[in-house]
């Protein structure tokens, strides 16, 4: 999601912010702090990026295959920012 001032704040489903599972309304306000500037971010890496990092099939907490694709797709569009090495998996 672009903001007012053109940082990109990485949202996951139900526009909530990468790593956020409250299933209640949250103000982006709070956030701020993991906006990205346009230039860390490449949303023409996975076609679907604009929407989500994941499809309704492949929920990453179903399986290992489907997380390594989730982080995948966070590596393509968000470059050496996200990070996880094997032994964190």
């Amino acid at each position: 999601m672009q903001l007012e001032d053109g940082l990109i704040l990485p949202l996951n489903r139900r526009y909530k912010p990468l790593g956020n599972r409250n299933n209640g309304f949250l103000g982006y306000e709070y956030y701020l702090h993991l906006a990205l500037p346009p230039a860390q971010v490449n949303l023409e890496a996975i076609p679907y990026a604009h929407q989500t990092f994941y499809h309704d099939g492949c929920h990453p907490t179903s399986n290992k295959t489907n997380f390594e694709q989730y982080l995948n797709n966070l590596r393509a569009v968000f470059g050496g920012i996200i990070i996880m090495t094997e032994a964190r998996m």
